[in-house]
C-alpha cells in the first residue's frame, strides 16, 4: 500500500516508522543492561550497592567462594572483626593476647614476637581504614605466611611465590562494582597489604625465620632465700684498732680512748 502513495506523503510515514524502531531497540538494550530475566520471564533488577550499605549477612554471602575471610580465629566474623578494629591502641595487645591464647608472653620469646606481629598488623588495618572483610582476609594471609616459615620452613623465594599467587586470586586493583561477589582486596587495600608484607616479612626474612623456628620453652625456676635478722653494728670506736687510735690521737692532739 505504501508503494503506491505519492513520495511527499510516503517520506513522513517512513520517518515515523524509523523513529519507532529505534526507540524499541534502545529500550531493549536498556532493559538488558538494567536487569536479567528471572523465572516467569520477569526482569529482576540488579541493585548497585556500596560496602557501607551491606549488612553482616550480605558480607558473608557476597564474599567470594574461596575467600580468605571469616576463617577460624579472632577475625572469624564481621562482628568480631569490627570489635577488634574499634579497640583503642593500648587495648590491642591485651585483647589479641587473649584471643590468640598467648599466655606466656612474659617468658616465651616466640609468643611475645607473634603477639607483636599481630598487634602491628591490626594497627595497620585500623590506621589504613581497611574494612572488616579486608582485615579478616589479611589476617588469614599473614597467618598462612608465618606458618610457611615456622611449619614448612619456606625460603623467601617460596613465600614470595605464595604471596604473589594468593594476591592474583584474591585481589584486584579496580574498585568493587557493587553487584558481583567481592574480592578480598580491592583498590587501596592491595597497596596496604603489599607494602606491609614487604616492609615486615620480606625485608627481615632471616630475622623472622630465626624467631619463629627457634624452639623456646618456658622454664620455671624457684629459689628460697633465707634472710638473717639484722645485726646491729658496734660503736665505731670499737671497730678501730688501738694502733690506729694512737696514731690519730697523736697526729691531731685528740685524746681517744676505748670504752
Amino acid at each position: 500500500v505504501l508503494l503506491v502513495l505519492p513520495i511527499p506523503i510516503l517520506l513522513p510515514i517512513l520517518l515515523v516508522l524509523l523513529q519507532f524502531v529505534s526507540l524499541f531497540v534502545v529500550g531493549e538494550m536498556a532493559a538488558k543492561k538494567k536487569g536479567t530475566t528471572g523465572k516467569g520471564g520477569k526482569d529482576t533488577e540488579k541493585v548497585v550497592r556500596t560496602f557501607d550499605d551491606l549488612t553482616d549477612e550480605d558480607l558473608l554471602s557476597l564474599s567470594q567462594k574461596e575467600s580468605l575471610a571469616w576463617h577460624d580465629g579472632p577475625f572469624s566474623s564481621p562482628k568480631h572483626t569490627r570489635e577488634l578494629l574499634n579497640l583503642e591502641p593500648e587495648e590491642i595487645a591485651f585483647e589479641l593476647r587473649e584471643q590468640l591464647g598467648l599466655k606466656d608472653v612474659e617468658v616465651n620469646m616466640k609468643q611475645a614476637i607473634i603477639l607483636d606481629i599481630y598487634s602491628q598488623f591490626l594497627w595497620v588495618c585500623k590506621d589504613s581504614k581497611l574494612n572488616v572483610l579486608q582485615t579478616s582476609a589479611f589476617f588469614t594471609l599473614l597467618k598462612a605466611m608465618l606458618a610457611n616459615i615456622s611449619e614448612k620452613n619456606y625460603s623467601i623465594e617460596e613465600n614470595m611465590d605464595f604471596f604473589r599467587t594468593t594476591m592474583k586470586t584474591h585481589a584486584q586493583l579496580n574498585n568493587w562494582d557493587g553487584i558481583s561477589n567481592m574480592p578480598d582486596f580491592v583498590g587501596n587495600a592491595v597497596v596496604v597489604v603489599t607494602q606491609h608484607i614487604k616492609q615486615s616479612i620480606f625485608q627481615h626474612y632471616s630475622l623472622y625465620k630465626f624467631a619463629l623456628l627457634e624452639s623456646v620453652e618456658s622454664q620455671t625456676m624457684s629459689a628460697t632465700a633465707v634472710i638473717a635478722p639484722p645485726i646491729f653494728l658496734p660503736p665505731l670506736v670499737e671497730s678501730v684498732l688501738s694502733s690506729e687510735l694512737l696514731h690519730y690521737s697523736t697526729k691531731y692532739g685528740v685524746q681517744i680512748t676505748k670504752i
